[in-house]
């Protein structure tokens, strides 16, 4: 069934109970009021509920009063309108429409001007205009704590309000609102812009640094820079803020707080038809000969070492005994083309054959099948291994792969080629572990 409770009445309201009480802890006045009405007939009614707040049709509060017909609600602010209704509900709780709508509050009506304002992130001050009739209390309360009350918190009658807005530092927009005599005033507020710092990149030349130029990159992040030489060079020094990295090829800044400056240079190769010298495992070296093996790059796996061994058959031992092993690949990039590419070997460690073998693809092709440094070789003796190998993709692959012991390699050098294809020397440990050492 439809339960409807009896209209309530204002003048019983008014008439039978309502009185005014001062809270020592606080400067505004606080009001009780009593409100009663008469029982619903239904055989099945099991309570009622009390529904009151600041604007007519709108209420934020509730009481389940049960079986009684009255009500006293306390803690009103004096000053303010009131609008009180009530339901009834049966044992199911299905709860009646609203009952008509009676108004406490002393005739006191309110306004503010204007509803709204906005700040930039820096925030500000400002001002509410608040209109009501003579002797009306009101208190203005801030709802978040970047807006404060910085003046007549409250009062009664008509009266202007004083606020500020604290900085915003983060980049998000935000929204807060103030309750001045129960209205709502909004203040909107924009984020701060990101701060934003420049590196300066340049390059000299003979080769390019990519990106180039004054590059902005937001506070905190990050920026790779590319270094490429032009044909027939390498890159000689790198500079971050005047003080060298070395001859790399890519540089990172990571968690950007000020403004930087990168800076390349470039040296003409030794040989016109050079291409890359890689000290493998090793770092920067400059044989005799003014070629510059760079330091170890490119490669995937693996680990390196250093041997203090003595290398006969070679002027350039030192760039023997820094070493790459292990199970592990190159990706190098290159122009396509056709390239002469020599591998140094040095075996350091063993003293007897098949401890070390292992293949060599190149450009996913078997060129090296079964090599035995030692078997090959000897201990502490350089070998070296030219071949001509060809590039299509961009990229020069080297994959090491150990099948006793572990791979190895000491430095790998690629030239352009020239002159009639050289092959690689193909099944390296059936031949010569069959000769005598």
């Amino acid at each position: 069934m439809r339960l409807f409770p009896y209209a309530l009445r204002p003048a019983l309201c008014a008439l039978l109970f309502l009185t005014m009480i001062f809270f020592l802890s606080a400067p505004v006045q606080s009001a009780q009021v009593t409100l009663q009405w008469d029982p619903n007939p239904e055989a099945d009614l099991a309570g009622y509920k009390v529904y009151y707040g600041t604007s007519s049709g709108n209420y934020s509060y509730s009481l389940d009063v049960g079986m009684t017909t009255t009500c006293t609600v306390s803690n009103l602010q004096d000053g303010i309108p009131y609008y009180f209704a009530a339901t009834a509900y049966d044992a199911a709780f299905a709860e009646s429409e609203f009952s008509s709508e009676v108004v406490y509050g002393g005739g006191c009506a309110f306004s503010i001007s204007p509803n709204s304002q906005s700040f930039g992130s820096s925030g500000g001050a400002g001002t509410i205009s608040l209109s009501t009739g003579t002797g009306c209390s009101w208190t203005a309360v801030s709802n978040a704590s970047w807006v404060i009350v910085t003046s007549n918190s409250s009062g009664s009658g008509s009266s202007t309000v004083y606020f500020s807005v604290a900085s915003n530092s983060s980049s998000s927009s935000r929204s807060g609102t103030l309750t001045v005599a129960g209205k709502t005033f909004t203040v909107n507020q924009q984020g701060s812009s990101p701060s934003t710092f420049t590196i300066n990149a340049t390059a000299g030349t003979n080769g390019t640094i990519s990106p180039q130029g004054s590059v902005t990159v937001t506070a905190g992040a990050g920026r790779t820079f590319t270094i490429t030489p032009a044909s027939g060079y390498a890159v000689s020094d790198v500079k971050v803020d005047g003080g060298s990295v070395g001859a790399v090829t890519s540089y990172a800044f990571v968690n950007v707080t000020a403004n930087h400056t990168i800076s390349a240079s470039f040296a003409a190769l030794p040989s016109p038809n050079l291409v890359l010298a890689l000290n493998t495992g090793g770092s920067e070296y400059t044989n005799g000969s003014g070629v510059k093996y760079v330091a170890d790059r490119n490669f995937f796996g693996g680990a390196s070492e250093k041997s203090s061994a003595t290398v006969k058959g070679t002027s350039e031992g030192t760039l023997y005994q820094d070493q790459r092993y292990g199970n592990f690949s190159y990706a190098i990039p290159v122009a396509n083309g056709s390239y002469d590419l020599t591998l140094k070997f040095v075996e350091t460690t063993h003293s007897a054959r098949n401890q070390r073998v292992f293949d060599l693809w190149a450009e996913g092709r078997l060129s090296l099948n079964g090599l035995d440094i030692y078997a090959v070789a000897g201990k502490d003796t350089a070998l070296d291994i030219t071949f001509t190998v060809s590039v299509s993709d961009g990229v020069l692959n080297l994959d090491f792969m150990p099948s006793t012991g572990d791979a190895q390699v000491s430095a790998v050098l690629i030239k352009k080629a020239s002159g009639t294809p050289k092959k690689a020397p193909g099944k390296l440990k059936r031949y010569f572990s069959t000769q005598p050492k």
